[in-house]
């Protein structure tokens, strides 16, 4: 009877170990440089009774093995934080020895010395100031950020890679209403008369208006009204008044019976009045009236300025940053590259 619960208590020991082991592991499962460890177990000494019977004893506890499995590198954003991607440790010193750590979270203290949290001091071989070249064969040392300012170098070349869609051409943005404009439920035309409108609700008066608002290519404003009767009282008039706020930079038309405000693009496919970082879709238009239900413009061509834009940090001989803003722009005829400096 004892030997039975000798051995059962041998299971729960050891079984108890095996609990500690992983609960080690999820505490420090966000420990930086942690290596996991695993439990092995053996079987107990047998007890033979007689010839070829034995029974067994219980379990032992046979090893606790530490997993030096890689761990995931992961981007902190400082840049002493260090990492070991492969076989190796990093070397601490305590003042008197070595140690040995798969952490890297590091900083430089107020001596320009790269330590451990712990304050030991990170080993390592510096470069010399001059050639660039580092000594591996001496003795590791100290890593110390030394006060000696180095010299500024400006940036000499900048290295770009990526692929441009060559198939795509700058073209026109055009919003257009949803709805076409009827006569007697055949599509207007632009001499119709706005009163003759199906969609006119109550006959216009001399002083009645309507209403447009919306934004130019450059991303400008719109806000004027079309009066009836002193702007005029056809649809081709309600096109002139439009086209007058717009300034040239859009052009309205009346297309199987519908409105259609349309991108102007310049000889090098550029929107007339706009930088080349114009967006391509902010043109806007609506119409809105009292006694007329004018149809809600939808974007029925979504425009493209043919430009692709990048960007590269470059030094100048101070050694101060600055962002160099790339811009490809492709035309109907040919490639250009405009670069400008952001400060």
């Amino acid at each position: 009877m004892l030997r039975s619960l000798t051995s059962a208590v041998s299971g729960l020991k050891n079984f108890t170990v095996m609990l500690d082991v992983l609960g080690d592991n999820l505490a420090n499962i966000r420990t930086l440089g942690f290596k996991g460890n695993r439990v092995t177990f053996a079987e107990g000494l047998a007890l033979q009774l007689r010839g070829e019977q034995q029974v067994g004893l219980g379990v032992n506890l046979s090893a606790t093995d530490t997993d030096f499995t890689q761990g995931s590198l992961e981007f902190t954003g400082s840049p002493t934080d260090l990492a070991i991607s492969g076989n190796s440790f990093f070397v601490l010193n305590d003042g008197e020895r070595d140690r040995y750590t798969r952490a890297g979270n590091f900083f430089f203290n107020n001596e320009g010395e790269l330590v451990s949290p712990g304050g030991m001091y990170v080993m390592g071989w510096l470069a010399n100031r001059t050639t660039g070249e580092i000594d591996t064969i001496s003795q590791a040392q100290k890593i110390v950020m030394g006060d000696e300012p180095s010299a500024g170098a400006a940036t000499e070349t900048v290295y770009l890679s990526g692929n441009l869609d060559a198939s795509r051409v700058p073209r026109e943005n055009v919003w257009s209403s949803g709805i076409p404009l009827t006569v007697s439920n055949n599509l207007a035309v632009g001499t119709d008369s706005l009163n003759n409108l199906d969609q006119t609700n109550t006959p216009l008066v001399s002083g009645d208006t309507i209403t447009i608002t919306g934004t130019k290519p450059d991303g400008t404003t719109v806000s004027s009204t079309f009066t009836y009767s002193t702007d005029g009282t056809t649809i081709n008039s309600l096109l002139t008044k439009i086209n007058t706020a717009y300034g040239g930079q859009a052009t309205a038309s009346l297309v199987d019976g519908k409105i259609l405000l349309t991108d102007v693009l310049n000889s090098d496919g550029f929107i007339t009045g706009t930088s080349i970082e114009a967006v391509d879709t902010s043109t806007r238009i609506a119409l809105s009236s009292a006694k007329v239900g004018l149809p809600t413009f939808e974007n029925s061509v979504e425009g493209y300025t043919g430009t692709a834009t990048t960007s590269a940090a470059v030094y100048d001989s101070l050694g101060a940053s600055h962002n160099l803003m790339i811009t490809f722009t492709k035309t109907a005829e040919h490639h250009c590259t405009n670069i400008s400096n952001h400060f």
